[in-house]
């Protein structure tokens, strides 16, 4: 994911949210091949029907304490080692109807490596030269479509 450019991913929802949660969250990794710069600073939003709904800042220098991180790890696959940090939202007793266009918005100051879904059921869109600020209201289909569309997880139950 390019430095100072906003990705855009939304989806419709096929089922009533009504219960007691949602989540939301995108996986940023690293490895001695592709290691983060310090300093890096990835805002994320989840958008319901637009409008911002819940937003987060996440902070590679602070990786446990406040750096507002949602998860974090390491993994190996033979001989090659990455490490993951999951950044994301939780939104609590926010009922929605079928249908209800769910977005996903992720900006990095930073060149960052995100999952890419290798199946997508819709394209991301990247909006370049964006200034770090998540816009309250957000058109999900504004920008270029990216070349990849970012993997984010929205679960609830």
């Amino acid at each position: 994911m390019p430095a100072d450019t906003m990705i855009s991913t939304s989806y419709r929802s096929y089922q009533t949210f009504d219960v007691s949660y949602m989540n939301a969250e995108v996986t940023m990794l690293s490895s001695t091949s592709y290691a983060v710069e310090a300093g890096t600073v990835i805002d994320f939003g989840l958008y319901i029907n637009g409008q911002l709904r819940s937003s987060k800042t996440c902070m590679t220098d602070d990786i446990s304490g406040s750096g507002g991180w949602v998860g974090y790890g390491s993994s190996s696959n033979g001989s090659y080692s990455y490490k993951f940090l999951t950044c994301g939202v939780s939104l609590f007793k926010t009922p929605f109807a079928a249908g209800t266009l769910i977005t996903v918005a992720i900006w990095a100051n930073h060149p960052i490596w995100v999952q890419v879904d290798r199946s997508p059921a819709a394209p991301s869109y990247e909006t370049p030269n964006n200034t770090g600020t998540l816009p309250p209201i957000i058109d999900p289909s504004s920008g270029i479509v990216a070349p990849h569309t970012v993997s984010v997880s929205v679960e609830s139950d």
